[in-house]
Parts: C-alpha cells; structure tokens; sequence
C-alpha cells in the first residue's frame, strides 16, 4: 500500500493499521445498522466467517472485490463506506454521522457526470483517511 506521497505504507506499520481499524470500525457499525450477522454478511458475501472476523477487527485489510461483495451485502454504497472510514478517523458522532448520512443518501444511484462527482468525491476521502494527520501549529 502506498500514501499519496509516494512512502510506502507497510501492513505491519502503525499507518497501515490505524487505516485497518478504521475499516474494521465502519464494517461493524453498518452492519450493525444493517441488523446482520457477521455469519449472515460473510455467507452474502461468499467469504469464511473469520475472513470477515479479521476485517472487522483491523487485523487485516479486505481486498477490494471482497469489499464489494460485503458492501452488496450490507446494501452500502462505497461512498457511504468510505464517508464512514473518514467520519471514524476525524471522531465524528455518531448523532452528527447519521445526519450527514441522510443527506449524502439524498444523491445516490444517479448516472452521468455525477458518477464522475461521486468517484472524484470518493477518492478524496479515500485519501484522506490514508494521509496522516497534520500537527497544528
């Protein structure tokens, strides 16, 4: 894995797992949401239980095809997954998550260059939950 500046980002470096708990995090919270089981999510998604386990934990980082199918399962949009990933790395509450929530739900399942928006959007916040934080001076 690699930052944005070009340093790699090792799985065993404190970066890599902070970015794994983060995800970890936001797939407990949705499906908790949800109102699944993690075996009832790993078996809608076609991996093992403990796979799930793992990524929910921060142990391990899912491959983006794993992440797909656990977000099918869950009915998660990937810009609401990775919204959760950013809001948990800046502590965002939860009250302040569903509201922002509800609002970004307002523009989903649109086509055109509003995919292109959406994508563009969520990068941006992909990258921002793997840039480290910034001292204030």
């Amino acid at each position: 894995m690699t930052r944005p500046n070009g340093n790699a980002m090792h799985p065993g470096s404190m970066q890599a797992h902070d970015v794994f708990a983060r995800i970890g995090t936001a797939l407990v919270m949705l499906r908790a949401r949800a109102g699944l089981s993690a075996a009832a999510v790993a078996r809608m998604a076609g991996i093992g239980r403990s796979q799930l386990s793992k990524y929910e934990t921060g142990k391990e980082s899912p491959k983006l095809e794993s992440l797909a199918r656990i977000l099918d399962a869950l009915s998660v949009e990937p810009l609401t997954f990775f919204y959760h990933v950013h809001a948990i790395s800046r502590g965002v509450t939860d009250e302040r998550l569903s509201i922002e929530l509800t609002l970004i739900g307002t523009g989903r399942r649109t086509s055109g260059s509003k995919v292109t928006g959406q994508i563009l959007e969520l990068n941006q916040m992909l990258l921002v939950c793997l840039t480290p934080d910034e001292e204030s001076d």
